[in-house]
Order: C-alpha cells, then sequence, then structure tokens
C-alpha cells in the first residue's frame, strides 16, 4: 500500500540514486519504510540492490570480501548498483569506517591484493582504451575507482534513537557531507489508515465494518505515540 508520504520518500531516494555520486543518509526508526523505499526506488532506477547478510561469523573479513563484490560488479562489469546498509548491521565499527571512506574517496584501504588488483586491470584493458586511459598501473586504479563511484550508490539507514546518531555523524563527517539526508517521520493518521484498511480489505472482515475498524487503528496508533511522548516528557521533568 502506497500513500501520499511514502511516493514522496520514494521519489527522493529515485533522485538521489539517480545523481552522479548520489549518496542517501535515511534517518529514521525501524519500521518507517527505510529499507523498502530504498529497494522499491532502486527497482524503479533498474539498479541492483545489494544489502549485507549477518550471521554469528560475519566479521570484518567477510564484510570485505562482500565489497569486492561491490567493486567488481560497479567497477569492472560497469553495473548500477545501491548498497543498502544499516546501523543494525554494524557488528564492528570497522565496518562503518570502511562506508565512510567509500564516500568520501571511493577507496577501502587495502582491499584488494597485488594479484588481485593485476587481474582488475587486465579486465579494464578494452574499456580503458576506448576511454584513452594510460595503461599505467596509477592510471588504471584511477580509472576503476572512477567507475566504481560512478555506478555505486550508497544508501545508509541510521536511527536517531540513542547516541549513536550523534557519535556516528561527529566520528564519520562524510556520513553527512557526502550524503544527502532525508528524516523518515512517523506516519500521520491518515497513512496508518489506509495501510490498515488494505489488510482488512484482504481479510474476512463485514465490508461495512472495515473503514471504522482501520479508523480506530489508526488512531489508537497515532494516540499511543503522543501519550508516549507526554510520559517521556514528564518522566524527565520528575
Amino acid at each position: 500500500m502506497l500513500f501520499k508520504e511514502a511516493v514522496e520518500i520514494c521519489c527522493k531516494v529515485y533522485r538521489i540514486l539517480k545523481q552522479p555520486q548520489g549518496n542517501a543518509l535515511l534517518i529514521g526508526v525501524g519500521g518507517s519504510g527505510r529499507h523498502c523505499q530504498t529497494r522499491l526506488a532502486s527497482f524503479i532506477a533498474f539498479y541492483k540492490c545489494f544489502s549485507i547478510e549477518i550471521t554469528k561469523q560475519y566479521k570484518h573479513g567477510a564484510f570485505l570480501e562482500d565489497l569486492k563484490k561491490l567493486y567488481e560488479l560497479t567497477g569492472v562489469k560497469n553495473q548500477k548498483l545501491t548498497f543498502l546498509f544499516s546501523d543494525t548491521e554494524i557488528v564492528e565499527e570497522s565496518f562503518l569506517e570502511d562506508v565512510a571512506n567509500m564516500l568520501s574517496s571511493g577507496e577501502v584501504p587495502n582491499l584488494f591484493t597485488g594479484d588481485e588488483l593485476q587481474a582488475i586491470r587486465a579486465s579494464l584493458e578494452k574499456p580503458a582504451k576506448e576511454a584513452k586511459i594510460n595503461q599505467t598501473a596509477e592510471a588504471m586504479y584511477d580509472f576503476f575507482i572512477s567507475r566504481v563511484r560512478e555506478n555505486l550508490h550508497i544508501v545508509f539507514c541510521l536511527s536517531y534513537i540513542g547516541n549513536n546518531f550523534r557519535d556516528y555523524c561527529r566520528m564519520y563527517p562524510s556520513l553527512v557531507s557526502c550524503t544527502t539526508a532525508i528524516w523518515l517521520l512517523p506516519w500521520p493518521a491518515e497513512a496508518l489508515t489506509e495501510v490498515a484498511l488494505k489488510f482488512l480489505t484482504e481479510g474476512e472482515l463485514e465490508e461495512h465494518l472495515r473503514a471504522p475498524v482501520a479508523e480506530i487503528f489508526g488512531t489508537a496508533h497515532t494516540t499511543v505515540m503522543r501519550f508516549s511522548t507526554r510520559i517521556y516528557q514528564e518522566s524527565r521533568s520528575a
């Protein structure tokens, strides 16, 4: 169910992805639609959307292997791609440091070995000649990184709850300076009612009861949010 606010967010993400070196910072709590809006915008833009899969054994080495896949797809195979990354996937602080480097310079220090770089140069020999790039190692590497930055778009999903939002922005300035921020605020009651009505329509509830029950769902959700804020403010002043 796409209500007006969801369509607006999707259009904003799509516009960022279509810009040269367009990267986005989606700020909102879990369940606000950050991931689904990014995937929908990537689909509309004909971009493949890539995200990591966290397991108990997933450490920095596995993360670097996934980054190598990203760089091969975007830098060697010249494919348009969205890298969807969330603060809940930061198993180690080094993950965020690598993403910040990708945003600022497009490079991840010591990502490739000498043999891997040689293989990359061999794969890029034909397109480099067509682009009239010198066949030196440095020029070929710069050409490779330029293709990565042209094709890879990073969307970082970050929650504003807690201290991580402030700490991450202070420690890694490129998260702010090299992205376009989109705030995903709580959905209005009208949007929640529309979603509820969609699900109730697919159920067995009698038709004349669907609209009023959906309205109750939307009102209940917004009321809980309003009173949660009130209780928080009162507990702070107590």
